[in-house]
């Protein structure tokens, strides 16, 4: 019975191994590679480790949280950065640039409340509730340096769309 579920597996492998490029070429046409910033991969990896599984234990759920929180003070930072140089240098890549990262801290904002709130019914010790606080308020403040720097952006837009400088 082995071997001939073996043969069975195997033949149709055979038979369709010349075939791989083609297969290849459709899957490239389906699925298309869009280039993925580095600050990207790792927020997106952030999110991929809220899991709900972690439930069971708060503190690390928590602490998957506070990596999530840690990558979005990244986000922001950077949005600030890109900011103060849209004063002295204006570049419009950096205003979608700006744009994007304010649409990936949104994300992170959503995705990290709804895993808190979650999270809520299974934080039973003092300590966790108070880290729990600690990173409720954190996201919050971070998704907002986010917003203040897109209002910035739009303010030195602003200010070259009527000819003046700062």
């Amino acid at each position: 019975v082995a071997n001939v579920h073996g043969i069975f597996r195997l033949a149709p492998a055979l038979i369709l191994l010349p075939f791989a490029g083609v297969f290849e070429r459709i899957a490239r046409s389906i699925v298309k590679d869009e280039p993925i910033d580095e600050e990207d991969k790792s927020a997106l990896a952030a999110l991929d480790a809220l899991d709900e599984r972690l439930f069971n234990a708060p503190s690390i759920a928590l602490d998957q949280v506070e990596r999530v929180v840690c990558e979005m003070s990244d986000i922001a930072g950077h949005n600030y950065d890109a900011c103060v140089k849209q004063i002295f240098e204006y570049d419009p890549k950096r205003d979608q640039r700006i744009e994007a990262r304010e649409d990936l801290l949104d994300n992170m904002t959503d995705a990290a409340n709804t895993y808190i709130v979650s999270l809520s019914p299974h934080v039973m010790r003092e300590s966790d509730m108070r880290h729990q606080n600690y990173v409720a308020k954190a996201l919050i403040c971070y998704e907002r340096i986010g917003d203040l720097a897109v209002n910035i952006k739009n303010e030195i837009a602003n200010l070259r769309s009527e000819g003046k400088s700062f």
